[in-house]
């Protein structure tokens, strides 16, 4: 014979039948399901012995659904929508028992899901603005923020709008959470950062001499480096090239004048460009 700290004198081979505390369900509300959607949430329990054993003592679980007899779990795949109601019983091993009465709301539709892939990055002290995107479920949608932040400056609107204006460089992870009419939330976690306006230098060319070596390095600052240059519009003088490292050389074939703009890409997805005439004497 043995004797547990409970007080309970039992064979060895019988003690997990000694109560380990007054067994309840601690479950008392369920998760919506949706039909053809997989479902997948546990009835949870407080004390009693184990094992175990749950069943369904009052209503019944439509197509689809079941209660595993040993863990609790209320899984299948629903295969009707509705509203159910019906009680889990669950028993030790010790003779306890305890019952509860859930309901379950299956929808027709598919829960809700958020399809935008990635955030734009932002760029301290310009416009932003992202609209936010999600299928399925019921529309409309409400979206609000989970765990995490924005960058300071930007704002999540209800209506699924990101915008504002980023006011401190930095990265940071936000959660973002699509709820919709039936009160199914949808949640994604993003990367998105801010950072410092690109610019360009210097804002005129000085001017060339026609037959003579020419050479100006035009300077980018902010974003993220490394830049790579290119000719966006217009047209340099025969003789004159652009490298993608903002090296402007070569010696011009004639005298003009030439209209041009020097496009600069950074590893933050900015671009801007500088518009410039250059004077060939």
């Amino acid at each position: 014979m043995s004797k547990t700290s409970l007080g309970c004198v039992l064979p060895l081979a019988l003690l997990t039948g000694c109560p380990s505390g007054t067994l309840t369900i601690t479950t008392t509300m369920l998760p919506a399901g949706n039909v053809d959607s997989v479902y997948r949430v546990p009835v949870e329990t407080a004390g009693g012995a184990p094992p175990l054993h749950f069943e369904v003592s009052r209503g019944v679980l439509q197509l689809g659904l079941e209660l595993d007899a040993d863990t609790g779990e209320l899984r299948g795949t629903p295969a009707e929508w509705g509203y159910l109601s019906f009680a889990v019983r669950a028993s030790d091993a010790g003779g306890a028992a305890a019952e509860q009465a859930l309901t379950l709301n299956v929808f027709q539709n598919p829960p809700p899901r958020i399809t935008t892939s990635s955030l734009l990055n932002a760029v301290v002290g310009r416009p932003y603005s992202l609209v936010l995107q999600a299928l399925d479920g019921k529309s409309p949608y409400e979206w609000s923020l989970g765990q995490g932040s924005l960058p300071g400056g930007l704002k999540l609107e209800a209506n699924g709008v990101l915008d504002g204006s980023a006011t401190v460089a930095g990265a940071s992870q936000v959660e973002l959470v699509a709820t919709d009419k039936n009160a199914q939330q949808a949640r994604a976690t993003f990367s998105i950062a801010a950072y410092p306006e690109v610019t360009l230098a210097p804002a005129q060319l000085p001017d060339a001499t026609a037959g003579a070596p020419y050479a100006v390095t035009i300077q980018a600052a902010g974003g993220v480096p490394p830049y790579h240059f290119s000719l966006g519009g217009g047209s340099l003088p025969s003789g004159l090239s652009l490298d993608d490292g903002g090296h402007l050389a070569g010696t011009p074939a004639a005298a003009g004048s030439w209209a041009c703009s020097v496009q600069v890409r950074d590893q933050s997805g900015q671009a801007p460009s500088i518009r410039y005439t250059l004077l060939v004497r």
